[in-house]
């Protein structure tokens, strides 16, 4: 019987499973701690990894924008990528160590960056992995999709000699940063320009019939100085004792003619000088009777027979415009409705809402020469499409840039109503700026001057000679209103233009940026360049923009 006990009692102890926990428990220990360790280091790792290649992006994207503000990628502009790789990587979060970023310029105007680091493990080293390494790549690129860019450009006086070569410099840059972000064949870029000064040109938009002539008036009205012969005398005119009527002095009168024939850009014989003005310069005279009355025009005066002491030249219209119809209103928010003016879109539809030429030996009537009161600017251009070849600038453009010509004071509300003109999508010109409906385009307009706004009460612009015209300001208005008004005029064209959905970039050129500049463009896209060198890398950094810089794969 105590046989049968103990065999029972074993056998029991054979089936009970409760004394097994411990040495189960310690059996699957180890690979429960390497399952646990993986998972924890795993995540670290991929927390890790993940903020790394997040601060490699940042950091080619920080050093390509550094690049086209410079046009080079070199310490500055890698340590500009270094700051922004270390602003977004926290090694203390994952206790990073062995961190390094390198960036490189590509060929093709990337840049190029490698992240590496490495963590400690916290568990896995109980299983002799003490560490994780991980790198990492990126790339920063500009693509830039079908873009249209209307140039709106300050050709003024000021803008001679190193500044205006530094600002066709500054467009040829433009255009290769542009060129060199092109990576689909079927991408258009356009560009467009409206040099401006007192007035812009639209020779070029009427010779190619882009513009129609009946846009300007057949006849219109100017206040034009006359030259008055009325001290009679006698005198000798080299054979004999003649009357005669002496030069005694000018006066303004406002005077309506036909100006049809300089729609046809045919030559007219036009007053250049008229002696007695000067020192030492005997009145001219007009020999006989002169027919009444004895007040003369420049047009009058050249073709007249017996005059003595007056010069004459052929004359031809150059092309620029005196605006059209408007009001005096300091504000011009909301923009009036006889502020034809500041109607960007409105073909013209009757004498008021026509251009008429700008005349200005006929309007200035100088002593000096036909040209002296011309301030003309270079002719306006509409959208041209640009070959994109990389580091290649296209003949017209370089024509045309390098033959701007600069003269005269600044009137910055014309250049951008006309900016506006010509590259409005709902204009007189929208079949052009619109000639692929289908087409999804980028609309820029870059505004570049080198000073504040600088009308002159006695100077002959596009809205006449102020002093007398009183187009702008009411009469009595010194120069600070003039500007005041030219001002608003200039911010109500801006938001004309931003209203047809472009982004408009100012530029300050050597001058502060005014309230008015500020305003008018889009954003905080307002920069200033005190120098040519600065210029030429503002518009490399504006292309970087308007190309859309982005990471690359």
């Amino acid at each position: 019987m105590r046989g049968i006990g103990i065999a029972t009692s074993l056998a029991a102890l054979w089936r009970d499973r409760g004394g097994n926990t411990l040495p189960i428990f310690a059996a699957s220990l180890i690979p429960l701690l390497a399952i646990v360790g993986g998972g924890v280091d795993a995540s670290r790792g991929y927390l890790t990894k993940t903020q790394l290649q997040n601060a490699c992006d940042a950091g080619v994207l920080a050093g390509r924008r550094a690049m086209a503000k410079s046009g080079l990628f070199e310490t500055s502009e890698k340590a500009k990528a270094s700051r922004m790789f270390d602003a977004n990587f926290d090694s203390a979060i994952v206790d990073a160590e062995e961190v390094t970023f390198d960036t490189r310029a590509g060929t093709d105007g990337d840049v190029y960056g490698t992240a590496t680091a490495t963590i400690p493990t916290v568990l896995m080293k109980l299983f002799g992995t003490n560490e994780l390494s991980f790198s990492t790549g990126c790339m920063a690129e500009l693509q830039i999709t079908n873009t249209d860019v209307m140039f709106v450009l300050d050709t003024t006086g000021s803008m001679a000699g190193t500044r205006i070569q530094g600002l066709r410099d500054a467009v040829k840059d433009f255009h290769k940063t542009i060129a060199s972000s092109v990576t689909d064949d079927d991408v258009r870029v356009r560009y467009g320009f409206v040099p401006y000064s007192m007035t812009v040109n639209a020779r070029n938009l009427l010779v190619n019939g882009d513009m129609p002539k009946d846009y300007i008036a057949n006849t219109a009205r100017y206040n034009v100085r006359k030259a008055v012969f009325d001290s009679h005398e006698w005198a000798w005119t080299g054979s004999k004792w003649e009357q005669v009527y002496k030069l005694s002095g000018w006066r303004r009168e406002p005077t309506e003619i036909d100006v049809s024939f300089l729609k046809d850009f045919t030559s007219v014989k036009i007053v250049s000088k008229v002696e007695g003005e000067g020192r030492n310069e005997d009145p001219a005279y007009i020999k006989g009777t002169p027919a009444s009355p004895r007040e003369y025009d420049m047009l009058r005066l050249a073709t007249m027979s017996g005059t003595v002491g007056v010069k004459t030249l052929n004359y031809s219209w150059g092309g620029c415009i005196e605006e059209r119809a408007t009001v005096v209103d300091g504000d011009m928010d909301p923009v009036p409705s006889g502020a034809t003016d500041l109607d960007i879109n409105s073909a013209p539809n009757s004498d008021d809402t026509r251009w008429k030429p700008y005349f200005a030996p006929y309007v200035v009537g100088t002593r000096n020469s036909a040209s002296a009161a011309d301030n003309c600017p270079s002719p306006m251009q509409l959208y041209k499409k640009v070959d994109l070849t990389p580091n290649e600038i296209p003949e017209w453009l370089d024509n045309y840039v390098d033959g701007l010509v600069v003269r005269g004071n600044t009137y910055h509300d014309i250049g951008m109503i006309w900016g506006g003109r010509l590259a409005s999508p709902s204009g007189i010109f929208a079949d052009l700026v619109n000639d692929e409906p289908d087409r999804s385009v980028s609309r820029h307009i870059i505004f570049m001057t080198d000073g504040e706004m600088l009308p002159v009460l006695s100077g002959y612009s596009a809205y006449g000679i102020e002093q007398y015209d009183h187009r702008v300001a009411p009469s009595g208005s010194d120069t600070d209103d003039l500007i005041a008004y030219h001002n608003a005029r200039f911010v109500a064209a801006c938001n004309a233009i931003k209203d047809e959905g472009y982004t408009v970039w100012v530029i300050g050129f050597g001058s502060s940026l005014t309230t008015q500049m500020k305003n008018c463009a889009t954003g905080h896209r307002a920069y200033y360049s005190n120098d040519s060198d600065e210029l030429r890398a503002t518009f490399r950094y504006i292309a970087s923009q308007v190309a859309d810089l982005r990471l690359g794969e």
